[in-house]
């Protein structure tokens, strides 16, 4: 199996659908963007300096720039999409070779062509399942 195919694996498409379900996102495009679109897209969102993004926003837009400019280039210097992303995680990431971060900017490239942005944040704010300290005899018991 080539480098190139270890992309399409189940489990990059699995990780593709949770994401997707996480973020709720629903307004998928048409067409998913092109390799191009992609980085002119995230270029023009890096450089709008009206914009007030949030340090790990920008943190990943960043990280798809350097993916997509890897993936651009042409003749000798081109990479592949596994190639790409190992190098720039690998770039990006001081204390070891940065696989999970190559998955997750494989993950995030996916994500920015089918539905044009970054997933929304899903850390941190109000939870949306419950938990049994919220029932008040519980949390009572759980106190005493």
């Amino acid at each position: 199996m080539s480098k190139d195919q270890e992309d399409n694996r189940l489990e990059e498409l699995l990780i593709d659908a949770l994401i997707g379900e996480a973020c709720r996102d629903t307004e998928i495009l048409e067409e998913p963007m092109t390799l191009q679109d992609t980085f002119d897209r995230v270029q023009s969102l890096l450089s709008d300096k009206t914009q007030q993004y949030a340090p790990r926003t920008i943190f990943d837009l960043s990280l798809l720039k350097q993916y997509t400019a890897q993936m651009l280039k042409e003749g000798g210097y081109y990479m592949g999409p596994i190639e790409a992303s190992q190098l720039v995680a690998k770039s990006n990431h001081i204390k070891n070779d940065g696989t999970t971060l190559a998955r997750r900017i494989r993950a995030l490239f996916r994500h920015f062509q089918r539905f044009g942005g970054l997933p929304a944040k899903t850390r941190g704010g109000k939870r949306k399942g419950g938990s049994y300290l919220d029932n008040k005899d519980v949390f009572q018991a759980y106190r005493a």
